[in-house]
């Protein structure tokens, strides 16, 4: 049974800090909407579900006992799945599509986009956002991540991936919104985070002159 103090620390850490709140975003790229369906590939606790319609969903990792204390005390749709395996046939397809700070912790982010384009709708949009490679910050190095990302290498990435890039927005957690938008000329280039946002390519394949694992199958890649 989870304890108090693990209760009172998610609630701190995800719920009650807006370092986590999103929710400039959310309402900038239509998030909100109660019409749309979304999903968040990597939630953690689930804290950014609060925004999205109620048939919205969260793909979590975390343990039992906090999803359990979670779905109960926010009436958050979670479903369990390491989402760098297979994915389960019934999770149906996404309005929108969230992911933040996971690509980079991920062994094939190719694969995650890959499974993120599946799910999403024809006429749907993705938005990412990651910690950024850049020269003055470095909020892109740590032991848990794997792969680094600037705002060209990303686009070069989600390009191959299927989709296209819609808009960019840089952005440093510890300033005010408006001053974000002030700088974000600089930021989306050299900020220490990244926000992306993304549509469907149209026709897309995979050219098969690329190396390809198992999972790449003609069935389920090669067609849009």
């Amino acid at each position: 049974m989870i304890s108090n103090e693990r209760k009172k620390h998610i609630d701190k850490k995800y719920f009650d800090n807006t370092i986590y709140d999103y929710k400039y975003f959310f309402k900038k790229y239509d998030f909100c909407n109660k019409e749309k369906r979304s999903l968040d590939a990597g939630c953690g606790s689930g804290q950014n579900l609060r925004y999205f319609s109620q048939q919205s969903v969260g793909i979590t990792y975390t343990d039992d006992e906090a999803i359990e204390y979670v779905k109960e005390k926010y009436s958050l749709n979670l479903v369990k799945f390491n989402i760098e395996n297979e994915w389960p046939n019934d999770l149906g397809k996404f309005d929108l599509i969230f992911n933040a700070d996971n690509i980079i912790h991920l062994s094939s982010p190719f694969k995650l986009l890959l499974e993120l384009r599946k799910v999403l709708k024809d006429d749907g949009r993705i938005l990412l956002q990651i910690p950024q490679s850049s020269p003055f910050f470095k909020a892109d190095i740590s032991t848990l991540h794997p792969y680094t990302f600037n705002k060209k290498t990303l686009i070069h990435l989600m390009e191959h991936a299927g989709f296209e890039v819609e808009d960019t927005f840089g952005y440093i957690r510890k300033l005010p919104i408006w001053l974000n938008q002030v700088l974000n000329f600089a930021t989306k280039l050299w900020g220490p985070n990244m926000w992306i946002v993304a549509k469907k390519k149209e026709d897309f394949k995979i050219d098969t002159r690329n190396i390809r694992p198992d999972w790449i199958n003609k069935e389920v890649w090669f067609s849009n």
